[in-house]
């Protein structure tokens, strides 16, 4: 039953892209944006962690050398002119570019990677290739009443909904002074969380929808078209063991039942029929700052450290900040990803991996709604090729051969050509490295 509820669920959100597309495909050109990337790696972060993993001497000096190629690397993506740029540079020169463009027919691609040529795509292969993908599931999509069974799938999803929202109660608050985290509240609010009403609750839920009129003929017409659907005979969720829930939530109440400030509730899990925690933490919400902090146990083996989680967002100027931290065996990872919304829409990424105060890898985004492309699609040296000829065209094979022979010499050489021209040294001792040479010339052969 789980798998045909799934797959329910995706006929009725996949209708609703294919419509969003459809109200969409007469826009007259792409919206101009601008989005470029930069990155930086600490190279001494790198090597410790490398170090501390038992990475081998070679692996980290290939790891060094392209940790230096990285903090010199540069991403672009401009969308204008009814077309799209996509670069990746190198202390500011592009390495690798592709550009295409939408044309009166269908699409024209071209790339550094075979720098005289222009692939053209016709708007006919394109529908023919999107259609073929489609298939059958198309083609079975095409009589089912999706808006009945959104409708039936909605109801009986409130109705759920509704029945957990009932399963949780709020005993008598209990007064007294509590101090959290430096933050003091008056009263405890214990949580009840009856696990087997919502049990019950998703039975009914799974049951509904297994018996509804609209669910069934959607089924018996997907069936007619070939797909099937095994039944689930298992038992009743509610009759499985349950783990036990204890959620305590702790604030500042007024006489009046009113309530200010912060709000901290903290909770446990304990598996079922146990009385050791299996999972416990805390959500505290302040203003625009929530925090998540979860400690997982192994339960088999009471000395085993805990893993311990922390999620956290923050309003900043402009956006939020969302910080998160992982502890597992005494390691330490972190990610913070900050988001400004201002003139330009300003992403900054930060990765740590056991120094919780040095990242190991940073990465800057900014977004921009104006732009301009700089690499021209065609500049009337280029040979045009026709998709369909590639493929099954009279020349076919000398075509794709033709192309492949200037992937390699052309394409390829010319990015390693140009990345040696940008850092020689760095891209020649990354060479030395996956070639296994050391630079030095080899020993006379004996007599």
């Amino acid at each position: 039953m789980k798998k045909l509820l799934a797959t329910l669920l995706a006929l009725v959100l996949a209708l609703s892209c294919t419509l969003s597309l459809a109200e969409t495909a007469g826009a007259p050109a792409l919206p101009t944006c601008t989005v470029t990337g930069s990155y930086t790696v600490d190279r001494e972060v790198l090597a410790a962690a490398l170090a501390a993993f038992g990475a081998d001497e070679r692996t980290a000096a290939v790891a060094d050398a392209v940790a230096a190629v990285m903090n010199e690397l540069g991403e672009r993506l401009i969308v204008a002119d009814n077309g799209v740029e996509i670069a990746l540079s190198l202390k500011g020169t592009d390495l690798i570019t592709l550009v295409g463009e939408l044309t009166d027919d269908g699409v024209s691609l071209g790339s550094s990677i075979i720098p005289s040529h222009v692939l053209t795509v016709s708007g006919e292969t394109i529908a023919n290739a999107l259609q073929s993908a489609g298939g059958e599931t198309g083609s079975a999509l095409a009589g089912l009443d999706f808006n009945a069974l959104g409708e039936a799938v909605g109801s009986h999803a409130e109705t759920f909904a509704n029945s957990c929202v009932s399963a949780v109660t709020y005993g008598d608050p209990v007064p007294g002074d509590y101090v959290m985290d430096g933050i003091s509240y008056n009263v405890m609010v214990p949580i009840n969380v009856d696990m087997e009403a919502i049990m019950n609750a998703l039975d009914t839920f799974m049951n509904a929808i297994t018996a509804d009129e609209n669910v069934q003929a959607a089924v018996k017409q997907l069936e007619d078209k070939g797909f099937n659907f095994s039944a689930d005979n298992s038992e009743p969720l509610a009759d499985e063991p349950l783990p036990k829930l204890d959620f305590e939530a702790y604030m500042t109440m007024y006489e009046e039942g009113n309530t200010t400030g912060a709000t901290d509730v903290v909770f446990k899990v304990y598996p079922p029929e146990s009385e050791e925690v299996a999972t416990m933490g805390d959500v505290l919400v302040e203003d625009d700052r929530v925090r998540v902090i979860v400690q997982i146990f192994d339960t088999e083996d009471a000395d085993a450290t805990p893993v311990n989680v922390m999620y956290e967002v923050n309003s900043i100027d402009g956006g939020q900040q969302h910080h998160m931290e992982l502890y597992v065996n005494d390691m330490y990872f972190g990610f913070v990803c900050s988001v400004a919304v201002k003139d330009a829409v300003t992403i900054d990424s930060e990765v740590y991996v056991l120094d919780s105060e040095k990242p190991l890898l940073c990465e800057n985004v900014v977004i921009t709604q104006d732009g301009q492309r700089t690499v021209a699609l065609n500049d009337g040296s280029k040979q045009v090729i026709a998709l369909e000829d590639l493929i099954e065209g009279e020349n076919a094979e000398s075509l794709r051969s033709t192309l492949m022979m200037e992937a390699l010499f052309s394409g390829i050489g010319g990015i390693i050509a140009g990345a040696s021209e940008a850092m020689p040294e760095e891209v020649g001792a990354l060479m030395s490295l996956f070639t296994g040479s050391d630079g030095e010339p080899a020993e006379e052969p004996a007599a």
